[in-house]
């Protein structure tokens, strides 16, 4: 999706290191496209962390697999 007049304010949220899940809703209207994404936990809060460090998938929870490498359900 590519849209030269999105803010920047609107397109600053992202999955954080504590975040656990994703959902996503793509609409097209118009000449538009409206995205709109739910994260559990919510991301961007003051004085949290983006990522955490260290060796990629060496804290997966129990029951989940490393995929490129991130952990997956």
């Amino acid at each position: 999706l590519e849209n030269s007049q999105i803010k920047h304010s609107l397109t600053k949220q992202l999955a954080w290191a504590t975040t656990t899940s994703i959902g996503c809703g793509v609409q097209k209207c118009s000449n538009f496209f409206f995205v709109v994404c739910h994260y559990q936990p919510r991301g961007n809060v003051v004085n949290s962390v983006v990522y955490q460090t260290g060796e990629p998938c060496s804290m997966c929870p129990s029951g989940t697999r490393c995929v490129t490498p991130l952990c997956v359900s």
